[in-house]
């Protein structure tokens, strides 16, 4: 319910409430702490999470990703964790790659969704607050996004994409040239090829 309030373009500051962004930030870091976890047991398959999720997820990054310089500070958390469990569930899952087909239909829809995430993490004042370990948002948030495109990479057939895509290279190249967080630098290095 809370995720489904973020949808929309406009979100008013008092949807932020206490109880909500204990709840979103909970479940979700619980859920990817979970998640990355070598040995679970789930009452939900990662198919399933992704079933539940995906399209609040995709609509919730398509939705946002053109007014990141207009968020609030509650929303990047918000935004971070749940990109998170999306990349923890392809993580887990990915020996049967059926989590691409779950979110990504099409070629197109994971172009468009990787240009979403560029532009998210373009962002230069995400890059100022980058810390050298996973310990607060924006880093999160970062870090989150790169693990999910470092999944589309190593599991879709588009590192032309990647290549071909100027703007693509020079943004994950300054976000590891300026990060202090050293998985953050491996990851973008990775997704660039």
């Amino acid at each position: 319910m809370y995720i489904s309030q973020l949808r929309h373009s406009y979100i008013p500051e008092s949807i932020f409430s206490a109880k909500m962004l204990f709840y979103i930030k909970t479940s979700l870091f619980s859920l990817f702490s979970y998640l990355g976890a070598k040995d679970h047991r789930c009452f939900y398959t990662t198919d399933e999470i992704l079933r539940y999720l995906y399209e609040d997820y995709l609509q919730i990054i398509h939705v946002h990703s053109s007014l990141v310089a207009t968020w609030n500070k509650d929303l990047v958390p918000c935004i971070g964790h749940l990109t998170g469990v999306i990349a923890k569930c392809y993580w887990s899952g990915e020996k049967n790659r059926t989590q691409m087909k779950i979110l990504f239909s099409t070629e197109q829809l994971t172009c468009d969704h990787v240009r979403e995430l560029i532009y998210i993490i373009g962002y230069e004042q995400f890059h100022k607050e980058i810390k050298a370990v996973r310990s607060n948002d924006e880093t999160v948030l970062i870090d989150s996004i790169l693990m999910v495109l470092l999944n589309i990479v190593r599991t879709q057939n588009i590192n032309w994409f990647f290549r071909s895509n100027i703007i693509i290279r020079e943004t994950l190249l300054t976000v590891a040239e300026k990060s202090l967080y050293d998985e953050i630098c491996l990851r973008a290095y990775v997704v660039i090829g």
